[in-house]
């Protein structure tokens, strides 16, 4: 993936896409081994309908989990997303709808888990932030990062040119709010 641009208006304000590169390789999340987005809500509270998130499946057929939880610890939702929803050839985004109304409160921190049984694995592939490059937070999401567990404990993403615990990727996912949906990834956490 290669950043489009990132524009800065007169009145000194940002929009463009600030992502880099997918992380590679990408990380299974099966068993033990599982992924999140850390993340606190910078902007007004909101009641998201739906989340979506990018993954492929390399084998088996039991469900990918989301779960969403105030890192503090409690239980906001948790369901599945079928096995046969999610591709073995390539990546793609698949939704899980909220059975209940929730509202994800500003300030308040919250991590998006994917898991899997064992006999499952599912691959994700974080998006590296510009920062580095001199990208605004206007061109990405600042507000949380990609975080992976071995099963072990969790760290930041670790890459293939041997850097370890970044916090400067995010999963590739999105909240939908009621009425009407997101157009794009920004629009979620604004």
């Amino acid at each position: 993936m290669t950043p489009i641009m990132e524009l800065t208006y007169s009145d000194g304000t940002h929009s463009g896409m600030g992502y880099i590169e997918l992380w590679l390789p990408p990380q299974n999340i099966s068993g033990p081994s599982s992924a999140r987005e850390a993340f606190t809500v910078s902007g007004p509270s909101f009641s998201p309908s739906a989340i979506a998130v990018r993954v492929q499946r390399s084998s088996g057929s039991s469900p990918l989990t989301l779960r969403l939880e105030q890192t503090d610890g409690p239980l906001v939702e948790q369901g599945g997303v079928p096995a046969t929803l999610i591709s073995t050839a390539n990546a793609v985004w698949v939704t899980y709808r909220f059975m209940a109304a929730h509202q994800l409160t500003s300030s308040q921190s919250y991590h998006l888990t994917l898991i899997s049984p064992s006999d499952t694995v599912y691959s994700v592939f974080p998006m590296y932030k510009g920062v580095s490059y001199g990208f605004t937070t206007a061109s990405y999401f600042a507000d949380g990062y990609a975080q992976y567990n071995n099963g072990t404990g969790w760290s930041g993403w670790s890459t293939s040119d041997g850097q370890i615990n970044r916090t400067t990727g995010d999963l590739q996912l999105y909240f939908s709010r009621s009425p009407m949906p997101p157009t794009n990834f920004q629009a979620v956490f604004q």
